[in-house]
């Protein structure tokens, strides 16, 4: 009797000046347990040896496919890797951070349980090579599209709008890319996957290790960078109040905590005051909205907000200590 074969799932990893993180990156994803997998180094320009080393590893493993392209930033070696894969589903996993070695089979195994598009699951914070921590209490379950964006902006910091927690079908991206020459543009364009889709599986096994606040991480520097993280916010929000306002409770919540930090980084990075100013308008703008339409904010997230508003400082002091030693 003959038996079907798994799919095949194509692993994207957009590789640019990473050389210290790209072996534990990529023996991370050649160890999976699920092994039908095409798995493509997108070498975006990156000026140090990140090309050699994925060569040297694709002659080692013949699942592997380098791509060498000129410097055009994530997004566009995250569409590169979107146009050259052939598997029937497809995840990200970016190169300065590494997966458990189930990361694959457990989210194939939730699309197939539950019949989706979309398979989500939790990260491990990596906050320093001893530090980590994880979502304290998981759910598992299928989603509609709606209920799915309302879990992962409530749980943003160990779900969130990231590319790389997921697998996708292939056929949402027949007509959805990454906006290139833009940074944070998983925040652009996971909420439109998760529209396009019709089911989505939430896992509650963290599988995936994300590497915080390293040196030249968009995350960890570069305020003016951020500033393309409001426009994604503002489109959204305009998405939402048209086509599901029903989730537009938790996304004031995910898109005020996002402008908090914003508002933050920007004033550390001690970029001009007119820029500071103009994100400082935009939290302030977010506060009265939901605050008029009757959400109301705990006591933990008005403390955070009259913190960043009138001592910026502080709240920067106070969330770099949490982060140095929370575990």
């Amino acid at each position: 009797m003959k038996t079907h074969s798994p799919d095949k799932i194509s692993v994207i990893i957009p590789i640019y000046k990473v050389e210290p993180y790209l072996r534990q990156c990529l023996d991370s994803v050649i160890g999976q347990t699920y092994q039908n997998l095409e798995i493509i180094c997108v070498d975006d320009g990156s000026p140090d040896r990140c090309g050699e080393i994925c060569e040297e590893y694709a002659q080692k493993d013949t699942r592997i496919r380098v791509i060498h392209r000129e410097n055009g930033g994530l997004s566009a070696a995250r569409n590169t890797g979107i146009e050259a894969s052939t598997g029937q589903y497809i995840c990200f996993v970016d190169s300065d951070d590494f997966v458990t070695e189930t990361f694959v089979e457990y989210l194939y195994g939730l699309i197939k349980k539950y019949d989706a598009e979309i398979a989500v699951c939790p990260l491990f914070r990596l906050v320093s090579e001893q530090k980590e921590n994880s979502m304290p209490d998981g759910f598992e379950g299928g989603m509609s599209p709606e209920e799915a964006l309302s879990y992962i902006f409530l749980h943003a910091k160990y779900v969130g709008v990231f590319a790389w927690n997921k697998i996708y079908h292939r056929n949402l991206f027949s007509s959805i890319r990454y906006p290139e020459g833009k940074y944070y543009e998983d925040s652009g364009t996971t909420y439109r996957l998760f529209l396009a889709s019709n089911w989505i599986a939430i896992g509650k096994e963290p599988k995936y290790y994300y590497r915080i606040a390293r040196a030249g991480q968009i995350t960890s520097s570069g305020g003016e960078k951020k500033l393309d993280k409001i426009e994604f916010l503002y489109q959204m929000k305009e998405c939402f109040l048209s086509q599901c306002p029903q989730i537009m409770e938790a996304y004031e919540q995910f898109m005020l905590m996002s402008l908090i930090d914003i508002y933050a980084s920007v004033i550390d990075d001690k970029i001009s005051r007119e820029t500071c100013e103009l994100v400082k308008l935009d939290l302030l703008s977010e506060k009265s909205f939901i605050q008029k339409n009757g959400w109301k904010l705990s006591i933990y997230r008005r403390i955070q907000v009259y913190l960043v508003l009138h001592f910026p400082f502080i709240y920067n002091f106070l969330r770099k200590a949490k982060r140095k030693w929370s575990v």
